[in-house]
């Protein structure tokens, strides 16, 4: 990918100039290494992502092609290929959250991503997932990843980072994107736009639109029994976000499956997962879609 940083890299701290660009350039080309990068400078590129992050609209507008990555929990091998994979496919890509917890390459996975969204920020982009939250990555192995090498600042400057992520991603606009579906509290694009996200709890009602799962039996919404929070939803609602919104297709993540997708709703809703670190009966997949409208599920 074709460097367009700009003239904002070199940002200064504490007296000394810093070169943020050729910090992240290293972390690309060393994904799998952490030993050299310092608390100080991975601080400084959360912060430098952070305020480019928060820039952006809860909703990304994204025009051409796009490829669409599900959960990634800390499978390094997979984010690999998903770079390699819009390389060859000449895309943009679009990490649909969860990037951390569970998974045995957490801080490779997320630095990774994050020196990419510096360096390619028109290119590379990321969206927030219930896991991008202190209430459960607190819980499920992130904080245990970044205490292992950093301290509890560089754990909450990740969680302030991810406080600033967009919500969801529509491309061409008609294709809708989100971690996890359809929510009750949030009926339509413009009131998704209203959010303030850097508020938010992940207990908020209005986070099913990351918790929800689509049920194929059933209508409107119901107790998500398999979670044991939030709801599931039904075709009928779903028809009616997808109608109000004059929408084509919606493209999630957030629920393993073997072959790594799953149509929903005549095809109208794909549930993709691209994982297979943590879930080892998984075979990842992810979501290229092209500017007419069509789309092709691709292996990582």
């Amino acid at each position: 990918m074709k460097c367009n940083a700009g003239k904002d890299f070199k940002v200064r701290q504490d007296g000394t100039t810093v070169n943020v660009e050729e910090i992240s350039e290293k972390v690309i080309e060393k994904p799998a290494s952490l030993d050299w990068l310092s608390q100080d400078n991975l601080i400084r590129l959360i912060k430098a992502a952070a305020d480019r992050t928060m820039k952006k609209k809860n909703i990304l507008g994204l025009s051409g092609s796009a490829l669409f990555v599900g959960d990634i929990h800390g499978d390094l091998d997979a984010t690999i290929s998903v770079f390699n994979l819009a390389d060859e496919r000449d895309s943009k890509i679009v990490f649909l959250g969860d990037v951390i917890d569970r998974g045995s390459k957490q801080l490779e996975c997320v630095n990774l991503l994050l020196a990419n969204t510096l360096l390619h920020p028109d290119k590379v982009h990321y969206i927030r997932a219930n896991h991008e939250f202190t209430g459960v990555n607190s819980m499920f192995g992130f904080i245990d990843a970044v205490l292992r090498r950093y301290d509890k600042i560089t754990y909450l400057q990740y969680n302030s980072w991810f406080a600033t992520l967009p919500l969801a991603a529509l491309l061409n606009g008609k294709t809708f994107a989100i971690h996890g579906g359809v929510c009750r509290r949030v009926p339509s694009l413009k009131s998704l736009a209203s959010i303030d996200r850097t508020s938010l709890s992940y207990m908020d009602e209005r986070m099913g639109i990351l918790w929800n799962d689509p049920a194929e039996t059933g209508d409107g919404y119901m107790a998500n029994n398999q979670r044991g929070i939030f709801f599931t939803f039904g075709r009928d609602v779903f028809d009616e976000f997808m109608d109000r919104n004059n929408l084509e297709l919606m493209i999630r993540a957030h629920e393993p499956w073997p072959d790594g997708y799953k149509y929903f709703f005549d095809k109208r809703l794909i549930s993709v997962f691209s994982s297979a670190d943590y879930y080892k009966d998984v075979k990842p997949k992810a979501v290229l879609v092209e500017a007419d409208g069509s789309h092709e599920i691709l292996p990582l």
